[in-house]
C-alpha cells in the first residue's frame, strides 16, 4: 500500500509541476541507478519535495521533522509518506533508521539546513548529513532548488502559479576520513551555494 501511495504522490507531483509551473530538472544522471545514496540540498519552499519526487525514478525516503505533521493540508499527507521521522530528543533513533535504510541500498533525502528558509537565502548546514555519510559510506549527491521560494514559500497559503522552478543535481561527494564532519559539511554547503543563482548564495 505504501509503495502504491508513493507512486501516486510521485505522479501527482509531476503533473502539478508540469501543468501549473515551468518545471525543469537537470543532472539526474548523477544519481546512481542502484545502491545507497544521500540526496542533500537547500530547502526553499513547499515545492521542494514534489520536485525531488518528480526528478528520479528511484524511491526516496525523506528525513522529516515531526513538526511538519501539524501543518494544515500538507501534514496529514507527509505523515503517510515514505519518511523517517525526527523527534526532538530522539534524534539518534532517526539516525539509526537512516543508516539501516542506506545499508539496505536505499535513497535518503536530507535538507541539511534543518528548516525551510524564511528569507530565500541559504541557511547554515548542520553536520548530521556528514555523520550519516560517515556511518554508511554512501555518496552524497548535492542538489540546488531555484525558484521554490518565489513560487511557494513557507509563510504563504497559496502558491504563485506559472512561475519557473528548477532542481539541479551535482556530482557525487564522498566521505573523507581525514576531514572533520564540520569541514565536510561546509564543503557540501559551498557546493550547493555554487549551484545556486548569485542572489541565493549568501548564507543567512
Amino acid at each position: 500500500m505504501q509503495v502504491f501511495l508513493y507512486f501516486i504522490q510521485q505522479w501527482i507531483s509531476f503533473a502539478v509541476l508540469n501543468v501549473f509551473f515551468y518545471f525543469q530538472a537537470n543532472g539526474q544522471h548523477h544519481i546512481p541507478s542502484s545502491g545507497p545514496v544521500i540526496l542533500a540540498g537547500n530547502h526553499t519552499g513547499l515545492l521542494d519535495t514534489p520536485m525531488i519526487l518528480s526528478s528520479t525514478h528511484r524511491r526516496i525516503k525523506f528525513l522529516t521533522h515531526e513538526g511538519v505533521f501539524d501543518w494544515p493540508w500538507i501534514g496529514p499527507v507527509v505523515k503517510r509518506s515514505n519518511i523517517i521521522t525526527v523527534t526532538p530528543g530522539k534524534e539518534w533513533q532517526a539516525v539509526r533508521a537512516c543508516v539501516r535504510h542506506l545499508k539496505a541500498g536505499g535513497v535518503l533525502c536530507i535538507f541539511p539546513e534543518g528548516k525551510l528558509t524564511r528569507s530565500g537565502r541559504l541557511n547554515r548546514f548542520h553536520t548530521g548529513v556528514a555523520k550519516i555519510q560517515e556511518l554508511t559510506g554512501a555518496p552524497i549527491i548535492p542538489f540546488a532548488v531555484t525558484g521554490g521560494y518565489e513560487a511557494w514559500p513557507w509563510a504563504k497559503k497559496n502558491p504563485r502559479l506559472f512561475t519557473s522552478v528548477a532542481i539541479t543535481y551535482g556530482k557525487a561527494l564522498y566521505a573523507n576520513a581525514e576531514r572533520s564532519l564540520k569541514t565536510q559539511t561546509v564543503s557540501l554547503q559551498e557546493t550547493v551555494a555554487q549551484m545556486l543563482t548569485p542572489i541565493q548564495t549568501k548564507a543567512g
